[in-house]
């Protein structure tokens, strides 16, 4: 059997988690599998994700209790470098090269990601992992 392609959607699951529900029903109607990001900075609950943000944070060094009392803007700062670290690990977990990704998706913030496999679709990243 193929291995499956993995696609990653990187989304703020407190406001957005009907989006992200969306794309990832999407994604797994064409046959792929959708891993959802959660990176959600405010004190809403969050849905409709597989990675919290609490894992994201704690993955790059800081605990999200320690997130919480910082300004929604340094949060939003080191999540954006936290979610592209992550994912890089991912897929070295996963056996998978950063070959596939271009420079630019390892030297610069998860919103200006490019790499060969990316799809912009509705305002946010899908990365195939």
């Amino acid at each position: 059997m193929e291995n499956m392609k993995t696609i990653a959607v990187i989304e703020s699951c407190d406001t957005k988690f009907k989006e992200a529900k969306f794309i990832s029903d999407f994604i797994k109607n064409e046959g792929l599998n959708a891993l959802v990001i959660n990176t959600a900075t405010g004190p809403a609950p969050s849905y409709n994700y597989d990675i919290s943000r609490e894992e994201i944070a704690e993955s790059y060094g800081t605990p999200w209790e320690e997130m919480e009392p910082k300004s929604k803007g340094e949060k939003i700062d080191y999540m954006k470098d936290a979610v592209a670290a992550y994912v890089v690990k991912y897929m070295k977990k996963e056996r998978l090269t950063e070959s596939s990704l271009s420079e630019d998706f390892r030297t610069q913030s998860w919103q200006q990601m490019q790499c060969r496999n990316c799809r912009l679709v509705s305002r946010k990243l899908w990365l195939q992992l």
